[in-house]
């Protein structure tokens, strides 16, 4: 009896068909828990009956729901039609049928109950910028009339649709949108002018990130440039700009007293900065409660204290900073969230575990060049929940391979991208049952076979990942996997993981589209079955 148990096991743990029906089972549980998500899929994909004038009684969009109907704007916008346009050339009058379409179900679903809206999906794949705009505007105005009470405005352009945009036009149509707390505009330039006049009738915005350009420069020698500055910003709590204006981010941390977090990608928060707004302002204090610092040997002054409520601290080291650890940077006391990048030495990382690990809910490591063993940062830890590791080399625990250390930690989250040169020792930290997110970036020149193989055979029995939700999956270089071990081992590692991790319904990976394999082969089958499982967690 006890062989038949042990071999109906085995037969399940590599029996594709079974693998996959335990998969579907899986998700289909899963999916019976939304039954509000199922039925506005459902209904996306059936909308030209809901929006059909002969179905009005039985069907219509208008007569779901608020809530529900609010979930069909959320799905619509997210479905495959916008992102399938893209695979064939359309003309003009097919972008303006396809465009009146999105419009009429845009119209359809929006309502003074819909609190959030994304525009880059009403505007995508169009050759023709003025048709774009054109399609924007109608969108704003719709809006405007009946979103009311609409909070959130998100609008990218990634496919630059929008590069002959009348800067002030779409300012003036934003800016009738007076309930917006939160706005996001990117891939589009906003002449600084035109944001004074947009945002001075948002009164209500806290969170505001875009791209600025200033026309000549921000003139901070200017009173009423600064007075504006308060008067019209004072309620952000989130600038995020791309902009090249030094000043202007200073001027924002020294002038916008609510302002939690200035992020300038362009042009980030450096030593020099950091010193200039201390000179300038000796004895005031600042809302910061993230900040971002460069070039550490420079600091001489105690800016912990002039920023009393930062708990989330990135430091970027150089290599003229050395092994230089200024008191300041270890003297915050509400620290959370710690990023460490390019740091030389683990005799440099320490004192700041030291300083700060107690109170951790997250911690990056980037780019460190020296080795060092995860326990001496997770004993350091006791709070724990996310670990960022790019580009780390991890010492094994244990002199002797074949014995598994047991990490004593809470950590729920962990991403791993291990440096080039050295395996990812990844048995002991997948062992940690309290994980529930997993992010794996595997090089293909890399992976060590034996370690995903015995991964693989855990998972099967049920050993580990017990309580894993999410599992993301990147590879790299797959041109160098010629003869196709290392895809077989990773797409039995996520077969396995597909079937018999209870909690795990949210499956991201590249893999099928990294990987280079011959049509008819025995690995193209392979490819295919794989897929089944990946296409699962997308329906």
């Amino acid at each position: 009896m006890a062989i038949f148990v042990k071999k109906r096991k085995c037969l399940m743990a590599t029996n594709d068909e079974i693998r996959l029906k335990l998969t579907v089972s899986k998700m289909n549980i899963h999916r019976s828990t939304k039954l509000e998500t199922i039925a506005a899929q459902r209904i996306v994909r059936n909308l030209d009956s809901f929006l059909d004038p002969q179905y009005s009684e039985t069907r219509n969009v208008m007569l779901l729901p608020i809530a529900q109907r609010n979930i069909v704007l959320r799905q619509w916008l997210m479905f495959s039609q916008f992102s399938e346009v893209k695979k064939r050339p359309f003309s003009y009058d097919d972008c303006v049928e396809i465009f009146k379409k999105r419009m009429k179900v845009f119209q359809s679903l929006v309502s003074c109950h819909t609190l959030e809206v994304d525009l880059a999906p009403l505007i995508a794949d169009s050759n023709n910028n003025c048709l774009a705009s054109g399609q924007l505007f109608k969108c704003l105005k719709l809006i405007g009339a009946k979103a009311t009470n609409l909070k959130a405005l998100i609008l990218t352009d990634p496919d630059q649709n929008l590069e002959e945009l009348n800067n002030k036009t779409l300012c003036n149509a934003i800016g009738k949108l007076q309930n917006l707390t939160t706005l996001y505009i990117s891939e589009t330039q906003i002449d600084y002018s035109n944001l004074k006049e947009m945002c001075k009738n948002l009164k209500s915005l806290t969170h505001l990130s875009t791209t600025i350009y200033f026309n000549p420069y921000f003139d901070e020698s200017n009173e009423r440039e600064i007075e504006e500055l308060q008067q019209i910003f004072s309620n952000l709590i989130h600038f995020e700009t791309f902009g090249k204006e030094e000043k202007f981010t200073l001027n924002c941390i020294q002038h916008l007293p609510k302002l939690q977090c200035a992020d300038n990608l362009r042009c980030p928060l450096n030593a020099y900065m950091i010193e200039e707004l201390l000179d300038r302002c000796p004895n005031q204090k600042f809302a910061l409660t993230r900040v971002a610092l460069t070039e550490p040997s420079i600091y001489n002054k105690e800016i912990h204290l002039k920023f009393p409520d930062v708990n989330d601290l990135k430091v970027l080291y150089c290599p003229s900073d050395g092994f230089t650890i200024p008191n300041s940077l270890t003297k915050f006391s509400k620290i959370e969230n710690l990023t460490l990048t390019d740091i030389p030495s683990e005799y440099t990382m320490i004192p700041y575990i030291d300083a700060y690990g107690h109170g951790l809910r997250s911690l990056r490591l980037n780019w460190c060049s020296f080795q060092f063993k995860l326990s001496s940062i997770l004993d350091r830890c006791p709070k724990l929940e996310s670990l960022y590791l790019d580009n780390v080399s991890i010492l094994p625990e244990c002199s002797m391979p074949d014995i598994q250390y047991s990490f004593s930690t809470g950590l729920t989250e962990l991403h791993w991208f291990p440096g080039d040169d050295h395996a990812p020792l990844l048995l002991d930290i997948l062992s940690v049952p309290t994980l529930e997110c997993v992010t794996l970036e595997i090089t293909c020149e890399c992976v060590q076979l034996e370690d995903i193989e015995k991964l693989t055979a855990m998972i099967a029995s049920r050993q580990i990942l017990g309580n894993l939700k999410r599992l993301e999956i990147m590879t790299y270089n797959m041109y160098m996997d010629s003869n196709h071990r290392v895809f077989r081992a990773l797409s039995d590692f996520i077969k396995s993981a597909s079937a018999f991790l209870p909690h795990l319904t949210d499956l991201e990976t590249n893999i099928l589209s990294n990987v280079e394999i011959e049509m008819n082969s025995d690995a193209s089958l392979e490819v295919a079955t794989l897929k089944k499982f990946i296409d699962v967690y997308e329906i």
